[in-house]
Parts: C-alpha cells; sequence; structure tokens
C-alpha cells in the first residue's frame, strides 16, 4: 500500500486492511459466533422451537421436490424394440443334421480328467492320447496296409488307422467290439519333435505350449473320443 506525502507530511491512506466496505460491528450487526447467538438470545427470547409456525414458514418434502407421479410419455420407436432384423430365421431342416430327440440323454457319461499322482507328490493329468516318440515311424494299418495319417490306434504290434477301427467298430467284421477297446490312440511325434534321422530330437514345441495343449484336448475329451 503506497503513501503519497504532501508538504513533507506523511498522507494516510483510505484503506484500512485492504478493503473499504462497510464493517458489520455491534449493535446493529451480530457476529456468527458464541457470542452473537448469546447476544440474540437474550435480545430476542421469543425465539424458540415452539414459537414457530411449521405450517407457513417451514415447506413440506413435497414441496422440494417435482411430483414424480406423473404420468411419463416417451416417443414411440419406428420399429419395435428399436431392432429391424427377423425375429424367426429360417434354419436349414435337413435331414443331415439330427435333431435333439436323437441323442441318449440317459447314457451316463463321466466328466472327469484322467489324472495320476501319489500322497504328497505332483498330480499330472494323463494326456488322453499317447505320443509315440521314434526316430521315423513305420507303422501300417493292419487292415489296409496304409501309413495312419494323424492320430491312429494301437494295442501291442497290432496297428489300426481311425477309419479302419470305425469301421471294424460298426460292423465287426474282423474284430470285435472287446478286441477293440483294446486298443489305445496314439500320435506320432513329429509335431513337437525333429529327429532328422538320429535318436536326438530337436525341440518344436516348447514346454508351455505342450501343456496348453494337453489340458486342451484332456477337458476336450470329456465329450469326444
Amino acid at each position: 500500500m503506497k503513501k503519497e506525502s504532501i508538504g513533507g507530511q506523511k498522507r494516510k491512506a483510505k484503506m484500512a486492511f485492504g478493503s473499504i466496505q462497510q464493517r458489520p460491528l455491534l449493535p446493529s450487526s451480530i457476529p456468527m459466533d458464541r457470542m452473537g447467538i448469546a447476544l440474540c438470545s437474550n435480545s430476542s427470547p421469543h425465539l424458540g422451537p415452539g414459537s414457530y409456525d411449521c405450517e407457513k414458514d417451514v415447506p413440506a418434502p413435497c414441496d422440494l421436490q417435482p411430483d414424480q407421479s406423473a404420468i411419463k410419455t416417451f416417443k414411440q420407436n419406428q420399429i419395435p424394440f428399436g431392432i429391424g432384423t427377423p425375429r424367426f430365421l429360417d434354419y436349414c431342416k435337413s435331414e443331415d443334421i439330427p435333431g435333439p430327440g436323437t441323442y441318449s440323454n440317459e447314457m451316463e457319461q463321466k466328466r472327469q480328467y484322467m489324472i495320476e499322482g501319489s500322497f504328497g507328490g505332483p498330480i499330472t493329468i494323463v494326456p488322453p492320447v499317447t505320443i509315440k516318440c521314434v526316430e521315423e515311424n513305420s507303422d501300417r494299418c493292419y487292415l489296409c496296409r496304409s501309413s495312419p495319417v494323424g492320430d491312429y490306434y494301437c494295442h501291442r504290434k497290432e496297428v489300426l488307422c481311425r477309419q479302419c477301427y470305425k469301421n471294424q467298430w460298426e460292423t465287426e467284421n474282423v474284430l470285435s467290439k472287446r478286441k477293440l477297446m483294446t486298443f489305445i490312440k496314439v500320435r506320432d511325434c513329429s509335431f513337437m519333435h525333429d529327429h532328422q534321422g538320429t535318436p536326438a530330437a530337436i525341440q518344436l514345441v516348447n514346454a508351455k505350449d505342450l501343456k496348453k495343449l494337453q489340458r486342451r484336448e484332456a477337458y476336450l475329451s470329456k465329450y469326444y473320443s
């Protein structure tokens, strides 16, 4: 705050405390503190909880908010439910697709993983397909004498491709179902190993991806054989 001098004398500032507004002072104004409450109660003894007219001075709760009981109006959509696609589509009703009634829902199925472990030891999932690690797969089908492609079935030295296994399961011309139940599903290791004609194997799939594959096949084996 600057002060100007006239004739060697300092001139007083017009503002005190940085403001020229009127200050509320007693007795015209009562301060908003404990002393003001005491002065107000002494000067106006008629103020009290029972001195107010609630019907005139205090509004009702319903007057503080809009009426919510009024009937609301909505803008009608041009399309019902806002969707113009057909509700009932024409699906294929071919006889090649079996209906829900063709499945045997009374057949009890075992929806569990095959696991193995010991007391206190780790529990591992038994893979549904046995991996056969060989340098070169020389297995031939016992019936059609062709090299199996993908997964196939094996029992000791007898080998069946998937097509022959399926045909024998339906017809039982050469092998009975009791004999076919002794076969296990096997797979060549060519998807994960590269032997290059030697007993040594080059890993093509890392251990993490191989473990995921085993878990996925174990889950799907509960529904597909």
